[in-house]
């Protein structure tokens, strides 16, 4: 127990902001793994009880649930079938190509309605109960399909057989109509088809509760999406061949006729050349291609003589011109020159400037530089050669371009007209000759080969067993749910709780030192038995060392004056107080001490019931002078202990303990005892505690364990200090050490674990 902090009357001001949830030392801190661990070990009674009973329910209704089958039926698209568009063509029908847009169709068209009443009637649902409510077995509710199990347990009555369904057909043409229309839904809702991955494959399911059905209805679905691709194609070979037939002859007619305006044109204009190009053209085109390369040639020359004179002028650096970097000439004299540059720095950092040997490698390095300018000189010349050379070659070129383009003038008209006969001619024929090829293709195709687009696959087998309700899925979300609910019920019922449940939570709320907690005697205690006789008839077990410790942490808190009057007082009743204030009293007398306690408590008196004592006479007889104070003193034969009840109820308990008597009391008792110990009334009930405090020398401030209220505790301790009273220390009182041991304190298990308990004899 802490003793550490000695009480001042500023305390008052450090107190915290009253309120606040939560079992922990600290309840701003995070909660941590050892807290978690605590709340569930607390709790765990509970945190079964709710996973098991919502696991279990959970496990009646799954149960419960009809079971979902699901069949799947796979119908590959095939591409092999024979195409009368030709190679790499479409059929002569729309058919299938085999991109995404065009499965997603196919699925679709699976989906349709129209395919949906074809299959209904093939597989005669509207006379099925799945589909038709009237031959539909009837169903027992939840409630009664939860409970059958349970009460089947407790009965003795056979279960009544299954009656056969009363098939009741529909009668008018409208009931019919509705029921075909009720078993298309129901049918398109278990219906599904979809593209397998990015393949050729499409994988028809359906699911219902029958597994059964569920086979033959994607088998049925796929069939009839064959059978209806087979059947849409019957009129089409015959009907395309009619049409190309015809379309062949028009188009034969009109290649003929072009190809022979073609032949004349070409005859009548001398054009029968390669390419269908007079000589005129194609020189022209020579030409154009010769002056364009011309052109850029000088434009390179001008570029580059521009870049020699700006070198020869000094205005720029030879490494970026390409004729002189490239002159073997130009790049051994420009290494001799780094030569001589290096020889004279290292001359002149040795030697003067005027000295012979500079004055040598100067002229040396001069004669170099001037080797390189007339080598430059000549570069210049050589380009301005060529350029001159390029400029007549570009004169040249452009004068017979001229002379060409007057001459091609004439021939323009001819050419445009040869384009527009070839293009009709190459036209005619690339159209007549697809042509020609569908119509051999449909010629050697008739009815009796015609195949689907898409074949079956893998047809579809009864499922051997459900796909829902996934019962063990279920199941284990049960358990996560419920466990987690009665994990967070743990946690609520802990953050909603309001009392203090540690002596150094105690301490650490009200910034006050405690000096200890007084376990929970009474299923301890035999019959007739007192709770402090256990400091007397047991010295060696908690409790007594409890009331000990108090006791001894009382008198450490003022070591040099020890305190001879002790009041013991608490925010609200039944706190424990009485008891606290008598075991207190015991221990001491039982020390050897010479104790008297008092029993302020002149509204509602007990130390009299608990001493088994008559209160005819008492404090409040003594205060309104009724009686003197010898007449007042008893004394317990089993400790010694003296003591002074409270007396008849008088008018005004208040007035007489604010009396000089009663301070006056005080100080004879305090002359004539060793310990004087005051049971008063609890704070926020009654003033009547808050008159006495400054009258004794320490304060002992009672808290129940885990029922008081934190902000009430702490309002009483704030009024206690604003009297000014000295306090020794709190006492947390009435404690279960069981449930105690459950908490993550430092001061869980000082009296319950098995380590500790060794040195108790209770």
């Amino acid at each position: 127990m802490s003793n550490i902090a000695r009480l001042t009357p500023q305390a008052s001001d450090m107190l915290p902001e009253q309120g606040g949830g939560g079992g922990g030392q600290d309840s701003g801190s995070i909660i941590n793994v050892r807290e978690i661990i605590g709340i569930l070990r607390r709790h765990y009674i509970m945190i079964a009880a709710i996973t098991v009973v919502g696991t279990a329910l959970t496990g009646l209704w799954v149960n419960q649930l009809t079971p979902i089958y699901q069949a799947e039926a796979q119908i590959l698209i095939d591409p092999s079938r024979i195409n009368v568009n030709g190679p790499g063509k479409g059929p002569v029908d729309p058919g299938i190509a085999q991109t995404y847009a065009m499965m997603e169709t196919q699925t679709a068209i699976m989906r349709s309605r129209d395919l949906a009443i074809k299959t209904v009637r093939r597989l005669d649902l509207a006379n099925h109960p799945l589909y038709n409510p009237a031959l539909a077995k009837p169903q027992p509710s939840t409630l009664s399909s939860i409970l059958a199990p349970i009460t089947a347990l407790f009965s003795d009555a056979k279960p009544e057989p299954p009656k056969a369904p009363v098939n009741i057909a529909p009668q008018t043409p409208e009931e019919k109509q509705r029921l075909q229309d009720n078993a298309v839904n129901g049918y398109l809702g278990g219906l599904r088809a979809v593209q397998v991955g990015t393949s050729q494959v499409i994988s028809v399911r359906f699911v219902s509760p029958d597994p059964v059905l569920a086979a033959k209805a994607a088998n049925m679905a796929a069939q009839v999406y064959l059978d209806d691709l087979v059947a849409n194609r019957g009129d089409s070979t015959q009907t395309a061949l009619k049409f190309l037939s015809e379309k062949v002859e028009e188009l034969r007619v009109k290649m003929i006729a072009a190809e022979q305006a073609l032949a004349a044109y070409r005859t009548k204009n001398g054009m029968v050349q390669s390419g269908d190009q007079s000589p005129t053209s194609q020189q022209l085109n020579s030409y154009n291609q010769q002056l364009v390369e011309v052109r850029a040639l000088i434009r390179n020359l001008e570029t580059s003589l521009e870049q020699v004179k700006a070198v020869l002028r000094a205005q720029g650096s030879m490494d970026s011109v390409g004729a002189v970097m490239t002159n073997p000439f130009i790049s051994q004299l420009r290494g001799q020159e780094v030569e001589v540059n290096r020889k004279l720095a290292e001359a002149r950092t040795q030697l003067r400037d005027n000295h012979p040997q500079v004055l040598s490698l100067r002229n040396e390095l001069r004669e170099i530089q001037g080797k390189i300018a007339t080598e430059i000189s000549k570069i210049a010349a050589n380009i301005n050669n060529d350029l001159s050379l390029a400029r007549q070659r570009e004169a040249s070129l452009t004068t017979e371009i001229k002379r060409l383009t007057g001459d091609q003038a004439s021939l323009q008209g001819a050419e445009a007209e040869l384009r527009t006969l070839q293009l009709n001619a190459q036209t005619s024929r690339q159209v007549y000759e697809a042509t020609l090829a569908r119509f051999n293709e449909v010629s050697i195709t008739d009815d009796k080969v015609q195949k689907a687009d898409a074949r079956m696959l893998n047809e579809a087998s009864v499922p051997g067993g459900p796909i829902a309700p996934r019962k063990d899925l279920y199941i284990m979300m049960a358990l996560l749910i419920s466990l987690s609910l009665g994990v967070g019920l743990a946690v609520l019922i802990e953050l909603l709780d309001s009392g203090f449940r540690s002596v150094n939570q105690l301490e650490q709320m009200a910034n006050a030192p405690a000096l200890g907690m007084v376990p929970f005697q009474t299923g301890k205690v035999g019959r007739n038995k007192r709770p402090w006789d256990t400091v007397l008839d047991k010295p060696n077990s908690s409790f007594a060392e409890a009331i000990r410790t108090i006791r001894t942490g009382l008198l450490l808190s003022s070591v040099d004056h020890p305190p001879r009057s002790v009041l013991v007082t608490s925010s609200v009743p039944g706190e424990g107080k009485t008891t606290t204030a008598l075991a207190l009293a015991s221990a001491a007398a039982a020390s050897g001490l010479r104790t008297v306690i008092v029993d302020c408590d002149m509204r509602q008196p007990s130390m009299h019931v608990n001493l088994g004592a008559n209160n005819e006479l008492g404090l409040s007889d003594y205060l309104t002078g009724n009686a003197q104070l010898e007449d007042l003193i008893h004394i317990d034969d089993r400790s010694g202990l003296h003591y002074i009840c409270a007396g008849r109820l008088p008018p005004s308990p208040t007035d007489l303990l604010s009396s000089n008597r009663m301070k006056q009391l005080l100080q004879q008792l305090s002359a004539a005892f060793q310990m004087v110990m005051l049971d008063t009334p609890p704070i926020l009930a009654v003033s009547d505690a808050l008159l006495l405090v400054r009258s004794v020398d320490k304060t002992i401030f009672v808290v129940r364990w885990e029922k008081t209220r934190r902000d009430v505790a702490l309002s009483g301790l704030k009024a206690v200090f604003d009297a000014g009273a000295r306090v020794g220390g709190l006492v947390l009182t009435q404690v279960n050490l069981r449930k105690h041991a459950q908490y993550d304190y430092s001061d869980s298990g000082v009296y319950y674990y098995r380590g500790y308990k060794r040195y108790y004899v209770d």
